[in-house]
């Protein structure tokens, strides 16, 4: 009798892993990255090389999707970071024409977050691991925030709501951290306008009640790309809601070049003018050069980069230089 329930009961388990498995698709995929660091300058206290210039790091990604009875589709992603555990998930809903709507514990899931970082390079950004962050578009409060996203004639429009802002990181039931403060709300647009033309435009604002300050931010991009160039410019002012600076207004612009289907190349540069409060105005300027070299699922990287007037300190400089071995599985 024993021997017959549990057969029984193995054939009821697997049965029900059958359905699940036609009901919802799981992927896992995943990426382990080696990476060579220095780090120069003069002026200031965090811009000398520190630590092991060695690195490993690992990132791996779980997604499953299925289709509701309705024709809509439905998604989750987590991921999993070295010595952070889950760094992020988010839960979509996608209703096709109307479009999807998205719970992210992340800030990126839409709004001014899909035309962030839209300068075409080969591997890193202008500033990247020299700049001091001055004029990034983080007006967007901590985590969880819903988000929806549609395409109309071509062009993605996309808007984010995070109804509490000075909550501290929400794992779970975002109810247990307290009273939410503050909201912050974003939008943009983003699409093609003729041939290798694409151009994006955003806003958002944010308010907090840790201070008197709103902060508002846009931004604006166009590239162009033509056979192995691609072209970028973008522009955009963030009016932070911190007493360090009344508002940082900046410009990016790059170039990159595909030599071939495995090698590319890029250079760019990143100028933000720092609005301090009862200062003088300062200009931080970055400039990097990156290559990438693809051989399969691994890619070789490099990047150097150099800013003047560090964290909108006269003087101040910083280098930085990175080595990248990137395996993807």
């Amino acid at each position: 009798m024993k021997s017959i329930q549990k057969i029984g009961l193995t054939a009821l388990a697997g049965s029900m892993i059958a359905v699940s498995a036609n009901a919802v698709e799981m992927t896992v995929a995943g990426t382990a990255e080696a990476t060579y660091t220095t780090n120069g300058g003069s002026g200031g206290t965090n811009n000398t090389n520190t630590g092991n210039p060695l690195g490993l790091n690992t990132f791996i990604s779980f997604n499953g999707s299925g289709e509701l009875d309705n024709g809509y589709s439905v998604s989750f992603f987590s991921s999993l970071t070295e010595g952070a555990g889950r760094t992020s998930a988010s839960l979509a809903v996608d209703m096709g024409d109307m479009g999807k709507i998205t719970l992210d514990q992340s800030t990126d899931a839409g709004g001014i977050s899909k035309i962030n970082n839209m300068i075409p390079t080969a591997y890193e950004e202008a500033d990247h691991g020299s700049g001091s962050g001055l004029g990034d578009l983080d007006l967007n409060g901590s985590e969880n925030v819903i988000a929806y996203n549609t395409t109309v004639g071509g062009m993605t429009i996309s808007a984010e709501y995070n109804p509490g802002t000075d909550v501290a990181t929400m794992q779970g039931d975002g109810g247990t951290q307290g009273d939410s403060v503050g909201t912050a709300k974003n939008i943009s647009i983003k699409g093609p306008l003729g041939d290798g033309l694409t151009v994006g435009l955003g806003y958002g604002d944010e308010e907090t009640n840790s201070n008197d300050k709103d902060g508002q931010e846009w931004a604006a991009y166009i590239n162009y790309v033509t056979g192995p160039i691609s072209i970028g410019y973008g522009t955009g002012d963030v009016q932070d809601n911190t007493a360090l600076t009344n508002g940082e207004a900046y410009v990016h612009y790059g170039v990159s070049f595909a030599v071939n289907d495995n090698l590319s190349l890029s250079y760019g540069r990143d100028d933000v003018d720092v609005m301090k409060t009862g200062a003088t105005n300062v200009t931080e300027e970055s400039s990097g050069i990156s290559a990438s070299y693809t051989i399969g699922s691994a890619s070789i990287r490099a990047h150097h980069a150099k800013t003047d007037n560090y964290n909108g300190n006269s003087g101040d400089t910083k280098e930085y230089t990175e080595l990248s071995l990137l395996l993807s599985f």
